[in-house]
């Protein structure tokens, strides 16, 4: 009897896997039925057999593994390969399939599988499934690969329960929301510093560059902690402070008239201009990937390219807005 959808790993911990399989099921709570379950059982050290829900569709399949191969914020490495059988596509339907990451991968957008025909494709995520060169040889597992020791005494079990997901999203909103007052208090440290400088000095230049370096640390959190951005509270939060700084902003410019320079007013801006930029790329980017962009030094090369434009685009704006003061 063939077993279908199970994943075999080599490599990382348990209490990572279960993290990453958790974050993954969050994240794809809206493609996973509310009752299927996902069973992780540890054979020996660092060998891990994922058993995956048999209702599962291969499109979500293919992104687990890819996901597992690289979770967000958790850093191992690992050995993986899934087995499936082929259901929706038509090239690859009825086929069993051994899905992998290639090897030096530098796309991180994709899987790859190999029927038991010995075709090997590429399933890219933007969607379109290509025939390539073979790259590793279809197989079925051995029998000692599969086996669960007797001696285990902890076996993972998540179901994709509607009250799990409700408190994964309850839990990420509250960590969000804390993280933007912390953060925006020390914000408010950093703008009273600055005046404390100036009462101190009376240098109204040094009080300009200080209050354009906050306009750039407060650009920097946006742009870094993309996160935070996710959900539309805490994003109308940013947008609310990026609003109530660009008006700062451009106060003081009037404040320092003899002396203002255009950089105090464009610097204001940049928070807000980035703001107006991420929300629409966001969704296009959902749209066309089907997932959440990210910006950090992992990234995938989609995720690349959209930090790249983010960066490019806002700095951009602000640039050409300064030439149409001159």
């Amino acid at each position: 009897m063939t077993i279908d959808n199970f994943i075999l790993i080599k490599g990382g911990k348990r209490i990572e896997l279960e993290k990453a399989l958790n974050q993954f099921l969050s994240n794809y709570s809206d493609k996973i039925q509310s009752d299927y379950s996902f069973q992780i059982h540890e054979q020996k050290d660092s060998h891990f057999v994922i058993h995956v829900d048999e209702r599962l569709d291969n499109w979500t399949f293919y992104f687990l593994v890819n996901y597992l191969e690289y979770p967000e914020n958790i850093d191992y490495e690992i050995e993986i390969e899934g087995f499936t059988t082929g259901k929706e596509d038509k090239k690859l339907r009825g086929k069993r399939l051994l899905v992998f990451i290639a090897p030096h991968d530098t796309e991180y957008d994709n899987v790859f599988v190999t029927t038991n025909e010995n075709k090997c494709y590429k399933v890219d995520f933007g969607g379109k499934i290509t025939p390539v060169e073979l790259i590793k040889y279809y197989r079925e597992p051995l029998l000692d690969e599969l086996q669960i020791s007797k001696e285990e005494k902890k076996v993972t079990k998540v179901k994709t329960t509607k009250k799990s997901i409700e408190v994964n999203s309850i839990n990420e909103e509250e960590d969000r929301k804390i993280r933007f007052k912390v953060l925006s208090f020390i914000f408010a440290i950093l703008l009273v510093s600055s005046w404390l400088i100036y009462f101190g000095s009376h240098d109204e230049r040094l009080f300009q560059r200080s209050s354009i370096f906050c306009g750039f640390v407060l650009w920097s959190w946006f742009y870094l902690d993309y996160r935070i951005l996710q959900t539309y509270s805490t994003y109308s939060n940013c947008m609310k402070l990026s609003v109530v700084f660009a008006s700062y902003g451009i106060v003081l410019f009037f404040m320092l008239a003899e002396i203002g320079h255009i950089h105090l007013i464009l610097s204001s801006l940049l928070p807000l201009i980035l703001l107006l930029v991420q929300r629409p790329m966001r969704k296009l980017y959902m749209n066309l990937i089907k997932r959440e962009p990210k910006i950090d030094n992992r990234g995938k090369f989609s995720d690349l390219i959209y930090t790249l434009t983010l960066f490019i685009a806002s700095l951009g704006l602000i640039i050409y807005i300064g030439q149409l003061f001159k």
